[in-house]
């Protein structure tokens, strides 16, 4: 027994200082200060700042990334070591940017998780928010769309911003929400995504934060994908003009391709070769750009040379790009594919542009990244009208249905309306008529959309601004310099005349030329100021006239829309009708109600919103009412009419008139569907308008009685025509004539 307590005494006594030992660690784990546990703190510092250097270096070379790993996983073990949470989290934050590196996106959430957890725990809220921010930008960059992060994505952001606001941190606040609207953009939530810009646009401007520009080219991305290049242009140039004035010219290039960008759009080759010139010149300022860039501005600035016939030039271009920059990416190869493609089209060689858009397709079917959806989305669209000019339609089409097979949202509607006209050449080509009214419908649809009157001033407006505001600020700049040099004079005139003496005469004719001088400037000082309160007044009066105008026309327009629900809901209601007479009452109504709602539609469309070009009015009221009865061929229309315009007022009666008038020739004046002639005569004499309706069909009863008539379409004619002032002839003559006249104040073109 006592040989095992001789055995036990020293195992126990190991023990004892074993414990005391790991108490005496742990007891200096806990004292930073301890001269061990800063020697140690140092060297985890020293660690994470080594992986750190190679984790971000440029582009994810999986020997940088296994450095990076080894000097983090040194850190960890020492961070374990010495007990120390934070340092701990920390490295787990850059395990998990590695693991977007690396592309394991599983283990990249994971460890964000982590060090979230744990700033969470410790109440570090700013970190907190920093950190879920950082998942939401790093997920954000995630290229494929159809990756489970992406769900999660906008969750991060928004718990990162309920700690701003509680931190009060309003920049970083606002700055979320942005990271949230180009989520949302990239969704293809446009509408949803433009509404955040535009707040965080006037949120950064209460803040005076400078670097709104960035957002204005958001906001310009959106409106160019929509088809409203009025404003992509307008938040366009405001970017540039933000850039310029914060001198951040790491973006300069960048910013003026957006603005080169729409003017391509729009068409204005010549503006837009002008842009993407500067963009390629100022490439190389721009060191965060990679080569993919510079072969987009070269694909636009080509495409846009060649559009214009200078070929040669645009030949020229593409040597000097390759011969200085070659192709490295997927990418660039298959745009400087697309660019020798169209320079082969432009020459007619269009055996080796074959070769060059299939080349092109074959480099984007090894890109698997989505974000290149859109260029893919294009690339098919090119190939598809190269195809159809070659008159090889299965192919074409193939290509063209490929281009419109991206998700809503994602592709510019300019090319979806040009894809759809494409199709619309095609199917005709080949016969399928239905498909090609559909496809022809969905482009004029778009096309109506994206270019009308009014954007076209609006953005010959902006344009003008643009370029009115550059010059104001040059001949600013001149006259500081002007201002600068003068004042430079006067102080070299005034020490002249302290060396050359101090003559009285002169002291006194200086005097009283400064006393006129004073007198002549307090005098313009007044004129001035009176013309600016003068010019005030009139700008305020204008933009009265115009916020007026602009109400008028959204009077009219929502007055059209309101008519066609009704129209449409006595449509849905004529689906529940069995009675003849009820459902032609119905159609009746759904014609007069359409010919009001044309009058207020013209009316708004027109830039003058108070008159109607009665032609234009007549001639869309006969192509409906020849689509509603379905004429096609078995009835002529015959017009005689000259430029005449007329009020609000008596363009409705007169429309009602027409409506009626016409649709009784076209229901009872060919019995059968025969064929026949219908005229139609709008003349003004002085300031008498009169109006013909006349059809070549079987003519009235011969007991028929204007007068007495109970008909409604009659009562109606009668009824308007007096409301008018006017009189109304009824008669047989080879078929009806109905003659209205009325005076009016007749304006002809």
């Amino acid at each position: 027994m006592g040989k095992n307590y001789r055995f036990l005494l020293p195992l126990l006594l190991f023990l004892i200082l074993a414990c005391q030992k790991k108490t005496q660690r742990q007891e200096e784990a806990l004292d930073f200060q301890h001269p061990r546990v800063k020697a140690d703190i140092d060297s985890i510092e020293d660690l994470l700042a080594s992986g750190r250097n190679y984790l971000y270096k440029p582009f994810s070379y999986k020997v940088d990334l296994d450095s990076a790993n080894y000097y983090f996983e040194k850190a960890l073990k020492l961070s374990n070591k010495i007990g120390n949470d934070k340092y701990i989290h920390e490295t787990y934050f850059f395990y998990g940017e590695i693991g977007f590196e690396e592309k394991d996106f599983q283990k990249a959430e994971l460890y964000y998780h982590k060090a979230i957890a744990y700033y969470h725990r410790t109440k570090q809220l700013k970190k907190e928010a920093e950190t879920l921010s950082e998942l939401g930008i790093r997920i954000h960059s995630i290229l494929n769309l159809k990756n489970p992060l992406k769900e999660r994505n906008v969750d991060y952001f928004t718990r990162a911003l309920k700690l701003y606001k509680i931190l009060g941190l309003k920049e970083k606040e606002i700055t979320t929400i942005k990271n949230i609207a180009d989520v949302h953009l990239n969704e293809g939530k446009l509408d949803e995504a433009e509404n955040e810009l535009i707040h965080v646009v006037d949120e950064y401007e209460k803040i005076g934060f400078i670097g709104v520009h960035h957002t204005y080219n958001l906001l310009t991305v959106i409106n160019r994908l929509q088809g409203d290049f009025n404003k992509a242009l307008f938040y366009a140039l405001k970017g540039v003009d933000g850039m310029i004035e914060t001198n951040d010219i790491r973006f300069e290039s960048y910013f003026y391709s957006i603005v080169a960008d729409n003017y391509r759009e729009l068409g204005v080759h010549e503006k837009s070769i002008l842009w993407y010139r500067k963009a390629l010149k100022n490439y190389d300022t721009n060191t965060y750009l990679g080569t993919n860039d510079l072969y987009r501005y070269l694909n636009y600035l080509c495409s846009e040379l060649i559009t214009v016939h200078k070929n040669e030039e645009a030949r020229l271009l593409i040597h000097e790009v390759y011969k200085n920059r070659p192709p490295k990416t997927f990418y660039d190869r298959a745009i400087y594919a697309s660019v020798n493609a169209k320079y082969f089209c432009a020459i007619n060689d269009y055996e080796n542009a074959e070769i060059e858009y299939l080349t092109m397709m074959d480099f984007f079917k090894k890109i698997k990244d989505d974000v290149y959806l859109v260029l893919v989305s294009e690339a098919n669209l090119e190939v598809g009208a190269f195809y159809l000019d070659r008159r090889q339609y299965e192919k074409a089409k193939t290509y063209l249905l490929e281009s419109l097979n991206v998700p809503s949202g994602i592709a510019a509607k300019s090319k979806i309306k040009e894809a759809n006209l494409l199709l619309f050449k095609i199917d005709s080509a080949q016969g399928s008529f239905l498909e090609a009214i559909k496809r022809y419908q969905n482009y004029k649809q778009l096309n109506d959309l994206i270019f009308n009157e009014t954007k076209s001033r609006q953005i010959e407006e902006i344009q003008i601004q643009y370029e009115t505001e550059k010059k104001e600020n040059e001949i600013k700049q001149l006259t500081n310099d002007g201002l600068l040099q003068s004042s430079k004079l006067r102080k070299t005139t005034i020490t002249k005349n302290y060396i050359f003496g101090g003559l009285i005469l002169f002291v006194i004719v200086s005097i009283l030329l400064y006393k006129s001088y004073s007198h002549k400037q307090k005098s313009n000082r007044k004129l001035t100021s009176q013309k600016g309160e003068i010019a005030q007044q009139n700008a305020s009066l204008q933009k009265l006239l115009n916020e007026k105008e602009w109400l008028l026309k959204e009077v009219h327009h929502r007055v059209k829309n309101n008519l066609q629900i009704v129209m449409s809901l006595l449509n849905t209601q004529s689906d529940y009708i069995n009675s003849e007479e009820a459902l032609i009452a119905i159609r009746n109504s759904q014609n007069r109600l359409y010919a009001i709602s044309l009058i207020h539609q013209k009316l708004y469309k027109n830039e003058n919103i108070t008159q109607i070009l009665m032609s234009s009015y007549i001639e869309d009221l006969i192509a409906y009412l020849v689509d509603s009865f379905d004429l096609l061929d078995s009835v002529e229309f015959i017009f005689n009419m000259d430029d005449t315009l007329l009020d609000e007022q008596q363009s409705v009666p007169v429309g009602l008139i027409l409506n009626e008038a016409i649709t009784n020739a076209i229901k009872y004046a060919f019995p059968h569907k025969g064929e026949g002639i219908i005229e139609i005569g709008l003349k003004t004499i002085e300031n008498t308008c009169f109006i013909l309706i006349k059809d070549s069909g079987i003519g009235l009863p011969k007991d028929f009685d204007f007068r007495n008539t109970t008909s409604l379409g009659m009562s109606l004619i009668k009824g308007l025509s007096e409301q008018l002032g006017g009189t109304c002839i009824i008669k047989n003559c080879d078929g009806v004539a109905i003659e209205i006249n009325f005076d009016t104040e007749i304006k002809n073109f």
